[in-house]
């Protein structure tokens, strides 16, 4: 289980300097420790809110992106480079590569403290609170989340489904209780989808990344179960929005599923289009436009995760969609694909990703789903 680090705050220290020390965005480090963004003027107020009235010894949580895909990580005690590689699922080189400061040369040589005639340090002396890098600088305009740690950072105050009257039947949901924005993060929409975002746990409590994170997709500052990237005060503002903005969506979605014979309430149906239109616009457009192929059966996790996939790539040419822009679909698979492989990945290897994180948010949404009653 991935523990949040924590720092000691030193003389002079600044929370812009320590942000970008541990490679974390500076409006998460602030959200992490009860801190007011609108607050970081650069002066002191009395405020106990207030960023700039940091104090020699005062101890700090450092807000961790979704386990695996941290743009860097602090070194803690017992931290070896290859079980950095390891936990990234990236190779030593790479790893090097990505921390120029190291001599690879120097690798089993015993621990040195000292650089060596080039400057380097010695691979196998990291010491704690040091900052290393992740080799892969994931770029892309469409979100993906990798599997994530399930360590609660809060629990909310628990509603019950029935309070929530978000559950009709067996299966099927009211999609206006379901995202609703007045629930805020209590929605069963920010539990479900914030669980295949890892922001969230299947039973309805937070994990550190709900406070603030970097998306490992296109490196933008997100919060809130939904990993919001517009503004928002707060993760609880984020969670409205996102609310908001997918409520406006149901009319499309209804649509479509009764043109195909669907069911709209059918809560994996709607979980599955929503939490795609979370993660990808382009993609949840084209679920719809393909919904007529799910009709005649039943909505069994494993056809709705092949639909999902299917939004991605054509399924009648077996290659990935053209965005409006020009570029393929799932941009950003193809980055996950290549640091993990330490190679430009094949297109098959592309599809194989995509694959993987859309079976892995699919069974993340049953979970939570199932944990909510929300498939009784």
């Amino acid at each position: 289980m991935i523990q949040s680090a924590s720092l000691t705050v030193r003389s002079g220290d600044t929370l812009g300097a320590l942000a970008e020390r541990h490679g974390v965005d500076a409006e998460a480090l602030m959200r992490a420790n009860g801190m007011d963004p609108a607050l970081a003027d650069g002066r002191v107020s009395r405020e106990r809110t207030d960023p700039d009235r940091l104090m020699p010894g005062q101890h700090l949580q450092i807000p961790s992106a979704t386990p695996g895909y941290e743009a860097a990580h602090v070194v803690r005690r017992g931290d070896t480079l290859s079980a950095i590689a390891e936990r990234w699922n990236v190779s030593v080189p790479d790893l090097l590569a990505a921390n120029p400061r190291f001599s690879g040369a120097r690798i089993g040589d015993g621990l040195d403290m000292r650089r060596d005639a080039a400057g380097g340090w010695d691979p196998d002396a990291l010491r704690v609170g040091d900052l290393i890098r992740h080799p892969g600088a994931l770029t892309g305009t469409e979100s993906v989340t990798a599997t994530p740690a399930v360590e609660p950072a809060t629990e909310l105050a628990p509603v019950a489904t029935g309070d929530r009257a978000a559950a009709t039947g067996a299966g099927r949901i009211d999609l206006q209780a379901f995202l609703d924005p007045r629930l805020g993060s209590q929605a069963p929409a920010a539990i479900v989808i914030g669980n295949a975002e890892g922001t969230r746990t299947a039973q309805g409590g937070t994990t550190a990344a709900f406070g603030g994170h970097i998306d490992p997709g296109n490196a933008a500052h997100n919060q809130g179960s939904f990993s919001y990237q517009s503004r928002a005060a707060s993760p609880a503002e984020a969670d409205r929005l996102q609310l908001q903005r997918l409520q406006g969506r149901v009319p499309a979605y209804e649509q479509a599923a009764r043109a195909a014979g669907l069911d709209p309430s059918d809560a994996r149906l709607a979980s599955s289009y929503f939490d795609l239109y979370n993660q990808s616009p382009a993609a949840a457009a084209r679920f719809l436009d393909q919904m007529p192929r799910l009709s005649g059966a039943a909505l069994t996790p494993e056809r709705l995760t092949q639909a999902r996939v299917d939004a991605f790539v054509n399924p009648d040419t077996g290659r990935r969609f053209t965005n409006a822009n020009g570029a393929l679909a799932g941009g950003g698979f193809a980055t996950i694909a290549q640091a993990r492989l330490g190679r430009n990945p094949t297109e098959a290897e592309v599809q194989q990703t995509i694959r993987a994180d859309q079976q892995r948010r699919t069974d993340a949404m049953e979970n939570a789903l199932s944990a909510q009653g929300l498939l009784r």
